[in-house]
C-alpha cells in the first residue's frame, strides 16, 4: 500500500491524530507540517515560531508520508493513547 497525501488524512484520524496537530500542504506554526517544496521535493518538520525544526526531506511523496505517519504515531505513543499489553509468554 502506498500513502499519499489524499490518504495521509484518513491513516492520522485512524490513529488518533487531531486536525489541530498538524498542517498538510502547507505551512503552520505549532504544528507538524508536511509540504512540497520548490524545488520538488518534499518536507515534513515541526514548526514553529516561523522556524521549521527537526525537517527531513524527500523526494517521494509517499516516503513523506509514512514519515509523518510514523512521528505521529510515535507522539500518539508518548500521549499513551495507546495501551500496549504486557505479555508473559
Amino acid at each position: 500500500m502506498i500513502i499519499s497525501l489524499n490518504s495521509l488524512p484518513d491513516f492520522l484520524e485512524t490513529i488518533g491524530i487531531d486536525e489541530d496537530d498538524v498542517s498538510i500542504g502547507e505551512n503552520a506554526d505549532n504544528r507538524w507540517c508536511i509540504v512540497r517544496r520548490e524545488d520538488g521535493k518534499w518536507a515534513v518538520f515541526y514548526r514553529e515560531r516561523g522556524g521549521n525544526f527537526d525537517e527531513s526531506i524527500f523526494d517521494a511523496e509517499s516516503d513523506a508520508c509514512y514519515t509523518m505517519l510514523g512521528r505521529m504515531t510515535l507522539l500518539q505513543i508518548t500521549r499513551g493513547a495507546f495501551q500496549f499489553e504486557d505479555d508473559d509468554r
